[in-house]
């Protein structure tokens, strides 16, 4: 086996792994025994960009691992008119790849670095709340509750925080109160009731 050969399988390999491991992460449960609906965020970054950099870096690699294996292959046939039919075929269908590629890899970008805002806050007695809101026009802000430790839990729309400026761009501050949570971004505040 040639070093080109064991890069291209060792990249192949690597990708098949990732690829596997980003679907483990993408299939972490969607809703909780009450039918909320439940997000992944692990240190600041939600599940989908997690899986949308794993998926990237995938497709990436196994592009490469695949080309430094078929040049590899090619290279070993022995009869010149088969390898250099057998060589043009493949670059034929390579130069086909490169536009769905480039699509794939685009989706997997907008994947990765999200489309929208996720702002995590934390009350001075350690509960937090995450708050999402999209990245079209701001209307749709909704609230998710901690579940455990990489999970949150939809508690509910916050439609005084829909809009302009963003909830990103807000001085916005997590109160612990007696009748629950209180955020405050700005002159809007909402109360938040965990469970």
């Amino acid at each position: 086996m040639t070093r080109r050969e064991g890069w291209g399988a060792a990249l192949v390999a690597a990708a098949v792994v990732a690829f596997w491991w980003a679907t483990v992460i993408w299939g972490a449960p969607a809703s909780d025994a009450a039918g909320r609906q439940v997000i992944f965020f692990y240190r600041g970054v939600s599940g989908s960009a997690i899986t949308g950099w794993i998926q990237l870096l995938s497709l990436l690699g196994g592009t490469v691992g695949s080309c430094l294996l078929a040049s590899a292959m090619i290279g070993r046939i022995r009869q010149r008119w088969v390898r250099r039919s057998v060589g043009w075929a493949a670059c034929a269908g390579s130069i086909l790849a490169v536009p769905y590629l480039a699509v794939v890899v685009l989706v997997a970008y907008f994947g990765a670095v999200g489309i929208g805002d996720k702002v995590e806050l934390e009350a001075a007695d350690g509960q937090s709340v995450l708050v999402t809101q999209d990245g079209f026009d701001g209307d749709a802000v909704e609230i998710y509750t901690k579940y455990d430790e990489f999970h949150y839990v939809r508690n509910g729309p916050a439609d005084e925080l829909a809009g302009f400026p963003r909830v990103k761009d807000r001085d916005c501050q997590l109160l612990a109160t007696d009748a629950g949570l209180r955020l405050t971004c700005g002159a809007e505040s909402v109360t938040i009731n965990p469970s």
